[in-house]
């Protein structure tokens, strides 16, 4: 046998891990679903920061600083997709958020855990590589056996971005923190306490990986998991 036919057979008997594999657009495309599904979470959670009642930041400043921020009716608008509160003073947090995380929930899925051949003694189980793979590897049929994996390290994945980004001394946090004593100056008298007030800000942003969770119904993740429509949609990828 000619080495060529040697090579060309070799390549057809890969051939079919390697199509049944979660390689690029695949996992472009389960990431960028998943961070789309939870947009409308992420924002929930930041109009929970920002309800009349939280807004320690915004009081905080009439409070010691004589200054009440004009904040749009919007504000009380569950709907909207920006409230003038969070436009104001979280655009720094919702930027960061954005800026990491498709690369860490694609690194935590797809190089962490949903990666390899899903072959046990050289061959396939029943159901691999598609539609129901009981073996951890690369390939939609094993995000399907372990969907529940899927949602815990996703939503695990997003909780740790907010709570770094919204960490005391974070990029973010310092941003919020200047807007906030920039304020400060607004209101014609002297802010009687700029660390108060810099309290008031660690404390508000330290409340919002908490309302992640609320977000998501509570520990199980009911509202997390989006189970039909994402096992639909992984299996379009071959």
């Amino acid at each position: 046998m000619r080495i060529q036919d040697v090579l060309a057979l070799c390549f057809l008997l890969a051939l079919p891990e390697m199509v049944s594999a979660c390689e690029a657009d695949c996992q472009q495309g389960i990431t960028n679903a998943i961070i789309g599904n939870y947009s409308s979470i992420v924002d929930s959670a930041l109009f929970r920061l920002g309800r009349e009642d939280d807004q320690d930041i915004a009081k905080a400043l009439t409070k010691q600083c004589g200054y009440s921020p004009k904040l749009s009716p919007d504000l009380y608008n569950n709907a909207a997709p920006l409230s003038s509160y969070r436009t104001r003073y979280l655009s720094a947090i919702q930027n960061e958020y954005h800026t990491r995380v498709f690369p860490a929930l694609k690194y935590k899925l797809f190089n962490k855990y949903f990666h390899g051949k899903c072959q046990v003694n050289g061959t396939n189980p029943a159901g691999c590589p598609n539609p129901d793979c009981p073996v951890v590897c690369g390939t939609p049929g094993s995000m399907i056996h372990f969907y529940p994996k899927v949602v815990s390290i996703s939503f695990d994945t997003i909780q740790s971005i907010l709570r770094e980004t919204t960490a005391p001394f974070s990029k973010a946090n310092v941003a919020v923190e200047k807007k906030a004593l920039a304020d400060s100056s607004k209101g014609g008298k002297y802010c009687h306490s700029k660390n108060g007030l810099r309290r008031e800000v660690k404390k508000d942003l330290a409340a919002f990986p908490a309302q992640l969770i609320q977000a998501c119904g509570g520990p199980g993740l009911f509202e997390c998991s989006w189970e039909a429509k994402m096992k639909e949609y992984i299996l379009t990828f071959p």
